[in-house]
């Protein structure tokens, strides 16, 4: 065992080892700029961020791209899916968009009753009704976040008075309808 001081050894090494050496933290050095830029959402993320944390930690209004590491099924996907992907308890040609979602679809108060998730999908007069039919099916096999959060956000934050998220240490915020269009673009892979 050396009971020599540390810096008589690195003294006493030879200039080949220290050169490696230095080559060996330059390298080190040269890469941080890579291994911060693979510590974005996508990259790292288990899956997608559930509300309080999209919004408390401020990533509501600063997404700058950052979407779930693996997005939710699109509108498009859902419109050309094979009936038989569809959730099981939600049939593509039955499954109604107030029940599924625990309130009307906007623009639909009058025929809740009859208007389906595949109508929400193809309405282009609201898309958002499409993103709330698209993320709620997604959720039983994308998310996080649940399909009951999903309902929740659009029970209480676009069609109620809002949505409030709970985050670290009972931070909170409250969501309407532009803040939930903004989280279900998150977990569609729509942000710019």
């Amino acid at each position: 065992m050396n009971q020599k001081h540390p810096e008589e050894s690195v003294t006493q090494a030879p200039a080949a080892s220290r050169q490696g050496r230095r080559k060996l933290i330059q390298a080190g050095l040269a890469s941080a700029p890579v291994l911060l830029a693979l510590k974005s959402t996508p990259v790292l993320a288990g899956n997608c961020k559930h509300p309080s944390g999209f919004s408390v930690s401020g990533n509501l209004s600063a997404t700058g791209g950052k979407n779930c590491a693996t997005r939710f099924p699109s509108i498009n996907d859902w419109v050309k899916a094979d009936p038989g992907l569809w959730p099981s308890g939600y049939p593509r040609d039955t499954a109604l968009f107030g029940a599924a979602l625990g309130a009307g679809a906007i623009g639909h108060d009058a025929d809740i009753g009859t208007f389906r998730l595949i109508d929400a999908l193809n309405d282009a007069s609201n898309p958002l009704n499409a993103k709330a039919a698209a993320v709620f099916l997604g959720s039983f096999n994308s998310g996080p976040p649940s399909f009951s959060v999903i309902q929740a956000l659009w029970t209480d934050g676009v069609r109620g008075g809002g949505y409030a998220t709970l985050g670290y240490k009972s931070e909170s915020a409250t969501w309407h309808q532009t803040e939930v269009e903004k989280y279900f673009d998150y977990l569609l892979g729509l942000n710019p």
